[in-house]
This record gives structure tokens, sequence and C-alpha cells, in this order.
């Protein structure tokens, strides 16, 4: 065995000769392992927010999503379509058309967007486990169906289901406005489903085939993007580039982060700072190893004068000392990672930690994801703030004997 590293072991297990070396050593330790095990815990938790926010807004959003690079709408015959439902990965591509509208139901009205959809956006059914009551099918037979929150605002209820309800939109080439009889088209519209996903989405949209949505904007074959659903579990961006080369740079295809870009990035600058905090105070907790070292150097003067006394140069003992702290610093991080391990598979299995009672968020208790990426990164932070605090009182070592010796 190196001979730094077997010394390093010996003074890690032996008893020193002043007691409180051992206690302070095991307050390094297990403050390395808690802070580690903490970092573990929250990074893990916004893991499982980012997944659920991810799987909230992917039933609604498509895996990809074409757009003309340059205005509102555009052909759908300028893009062959039909080669791209010949790629395998893909399981439908749905033409959508989308604007503001007034949503009437008697008296009650709101401003709304109607999303108009082709069959394959209903055929695929990836809506239909959202449906909160009525008839998940309502698209595919020619129905509407609407979010929660304009559900609740224009006073539809699941004992009112099916429900004719009226959809206005100003016309494009309308010169009176004053009389809105002229001013709008207006489609009455049979409402047999109302979903809820989550608040943004169920507060928005009406749901409507895409024919009817073109009649009210008065287009013809005129859509605002191709929505394009993948197998589960594929990697999409071989995909998402193969569509792109196939449509040129006249359109933009996006990716459901890209298409909520400013949401992911605001959930991972969140993340990324509680990191830097929580890693701070990791250093804080390392800087415990200095005083360890320190105490442990003067513990062993005597002993460092005869491992010099025997041959060893100065870098040999002060190596012996970096081993250690290496040693405690990797003995807190492993500790570590696996209690925070252990606490989130509990937290996985027994949802313990819940959400304040009478709390509207979807899930009960805190959801978590585990990602080795996350560990990984975890442990060789640790290691690495270990390494760098270590170096302050090993520099310092000095030996003092009585004679030279070259």
């Amino acid at each position: 065995m190196n001979f730094p590293l077997y010394i390093g072991f010996r003074y890690l297990k032996a008893k020193k000769n002043r007691n409180v070396i051992n206690i302070i050593s095991m307050i390094s330790i297990i403050a390395i392992c808690v802070t580690t095990a903490a970092l573990v815990v929250v990074l893990s938790v916004f893991n499982g927010f980012e997944e659920l926010v991810a799987s909230m807004y992917n039933t609604f959003d498509p895996d990809l999503q074409i757009t003309a690079a340059k205005g509102k709408t555009f052909h759908k015959s300028d893009l062959d379509l039909t080669a791209i439902r010949q790629i395998d990965e893909v399981i439908s591509v749905s033409e959508v058309v989308e604007d503001n509208a007034l949503i009437k139901n008697g008296e009650e009205q709101i401003i709304a967007t109607i999303k108009g959809v082709s069959n394959d956006f209903a055929e695929d059914g990836h809506l239909d486990d959202m449906i909160l009551f009525g008839n998940p099918k309502s698209l595919k037979n020619g129905m509407a169906v609407v979010g929660f929150g304009v559900g609740y605002n224009i006073g539809l209820f699941m004992s009112d289901l099916p429900k004719p309800v009226t959809v206005m939109i100003p016309k494009r080439t309308s010169s009176n406005l004053l009389n809105p009889a002229n001013a709008f088209n207006s489609h009455i519209v049979t409402v047999n489903g109302v979903y809820s996903i989550q608040q943004e989405l169920d507060d928005k949209y009406i749901i409507i085939p895409v024919e009817m949505a073109r009649e009210l904007l008065e287009y013809t074959d005129e859509v605002n993007s191709i929505e394009i659903r993948l197998t589960p579990g594929i990697k999409y961006k071989g995909i998402q580039k193969k569509i792109q080369s196939m449509v040129g740079k006249d359109y933009v295809v996006k990716n459901h982060f890209e298409l909520q870009e400013t949401l992911y990035n605001v959930m991972r600058s969140e993340k990324m700072a509680v990191y830097l905090i929580l890693s701070f105070i990791l250093l804080i907790a390392a800087f415990n190893l200095i005083g360890t070292l320190s105490m442990l150097i003067i513990d062993k003067e005597k002993d460092n004068t005869i491992i010099w006394s025997m041959g060893a140069t100065q870098q040999t003992v002060k190596k012996i000392y970096y081993i250690e702290s290496l040693l405690m610093t990797t003995i807190g991080a492993i500790s570590g990672v696996v209690l925070g391990v252990i606490v989130c598979l509990i937290q996985i299995r027994f949802k313990l930690i819940k959400f304040a009672p009478g709390s509207s968020f979807i899930v009960d208790a805190y959801p978590i994801k585990i990602l080795g990426g996350d560990l990984l990164l975890i442990f060789s932070t640790v290691i690495i703030i270990g390494a760098l605090t270590a170096l302050i009182p090993i520099s310092r070592l000095k030996i003092t004997i009585n004679y030279n010796r070259k």
C-alpha cells in the first residue's frame, strides 16, 4: 500500500491523544454528510417539480411544433405532411388554428382562445385522460371541449352537457364594427367535455374542430401551426432535426421544452441558485476540516519528526494529512449521498412530507425524482471543496527538529 495512504488510514482510525480532536473530526464528517444529503434532497425535489410541470404541459403541448419563421399563418399545402406522417416515430400530425374569440353561454361570456384541431389531434387520445367530465370522444364527434376555468366562467356544469355555446370572432373584412351582427362571424358549437390540466391552460382554451375555426376566421387551408406527436420515450432531437431539414428555413420546428422555454429556464435557474447556496453552506461546513487538521498536525508533531527522520520528505508528510482530509471528505460525501437517496426513496414510497391542507396543488406530497447526474455533481462538488479547503492548514505545515537533513 502507498505509504502516505497507509499512514492516513491509520491516523483516521486511531484514537487521538486529545479526545476533542476525535469529536471535532466526527462533527466535520457529520456536517459534510448532512449538507450533502440536503443537496441530494433539494435537487431531487426540483427535478420532481420539473417532471410534474413537464407532464402537465406535455399533455397539451405537442412533442414537436412547426410554425412559420415569419408571419402568423401559412398554408398547409406548402408542407409535405404525408412525408412527415410516414416517419416511423411519428404518431400523429395535427393541423392547428388558434385565435382569440368571445364565448357566450346565455348571459355569461368570456374572452378565450379557440384552438381548432384536425382529426389527428382527437384520434391520438392524449387529451382523453384529462377530461374531468363529459365525453372524451367529443372532438372525434365534431363537438368541443373547454378548460375547466373557461367552463366555470360561462356557467357550464356537468349536468348541462352537452351544451351549445356561441363562438364569436371579429370579421377580417368587416367595415362596420358598430353593428355586432355584421362585425362578427359566429358559430354555435356543442360543448360535451371539460378538461383540467393546469390552471393557465384551463382558463384559456376551448378546443373545436379545425374546419369550424377556419370558417370563423375566414381561412381556406391556413394553419397557425402543425403539431406532431411522437412515440412515447423516443429521443426527439434527431426527429426534430430531420423534420427541420424537410420543411426548410422558412419554418421553425420546436420541441416541447422550447415551447415553454421561459418556464423551464426559470425552474433551472432556481435549481442552480439553490445548488450554489447549499454549496456555499457546504463550503462553510468544510472549513471545520481546517480546525480538525490543524489540531491533528499539532497532536502528531512528534510523529511528524519521526517519519521525517526515517527518510520521508516534508511533502510526504503533508501528503499524509492531505489524504486523511480527503478520506474524511469522502466518508462524509458518500454517507451524505446515501442518506439523501434514502430520504428521497422514503418520500417517494410513503409521501410523508405533504403540502399544506387545503392547497389547490395537483399532487398531495412533494414530488421527487433522483437523477444520477445530480448525484455525481454533488459528490464531485463535495470532494473538490474538501480538497481545496484542506490545502490551507497543510500548506503551513513545517517540521521542527534539532538538526538538519538534506
